[in-house]
């Protein structure tokens, strides 16, 4: 974790517990086909970081269809290729390019993931998949300008195909439903 934001090398490690004795920490999703869960963590604990968190607003299903994301579209994951593979000076992980594959925000073959096609490696399942930063977006009157480009969280990085190349992302706006439960 960065404890300075001026100087990205100033890092500190951090531990979770996943268990508190037999009792697993984290919590999932109710269909137990969903392969992604949240972990508990307390704001206390981490006020000396300095770190950017996604919230529930920033996920795109949750700007209620106001803007579009279509097949085609690029996308960005954001990760530890093969668990190891980073910048280490500055505690930084490596950006891959991916396109969305399938229709968004409709279920690929009734599960609650869409499909990307991105040249991926293991170690980045759990990795956040985001939008390319921009600001123009389509939105329901015509396209939407803002001032700052803007990332909106579509999902969580999932197995797939690694041999064609496509890989499974659950949408985020699974991760409320995990956290209410």
């Amino acid at each position: 974790m960065h404890i300075d934001p001026t100087d990205l090398s100033a890092c500190a490690s951090v531990s979770l517990q996943l268990y508190e004795g037999d009792k697993k920490k984290w919590l999932e999703h109710k269909n137990p086909e969903v392969d992604i869960v949240a972990i508990p963590l307390e704001r206390s604990h981490f006020k000396d970081y300095h770190f950017y968190a996604f919230t529930p607003s920033d996920d795109m299903q949750s700007m209620s269809g106001s803007y579009g994301v279509h097949v085609g579209d690029d996308a960005l994951v954001v990760g530890f290729p093969l668990g190891s593979f980073f910048d280490r000076v500055y505690n930084r992980p490596i950006v891959r390019n991916a396109l969305i594959a399938s229709e968004y925000p409709q279920w690929f073959e009734g599960k609650p993931v869409f499909v990307i096609d991105a040249n991926l490696q293991k170690g980045l399942s759990g990795s956040p998949l985001v939008s390319k930063p921009h600001s123009r977006f389509e939105a329901e009157s015509g396209y939407a300008d803002t001032f700052v480009p803007l990332s909106f969280l579509l999902g969580v990085l999932s197995a797939g195909r690694q041999d064609l190349g496509l890989n499974f992302v659950y949408y985020a706006s699974l991760i409320p439903e995990i956290v209410r439960t």
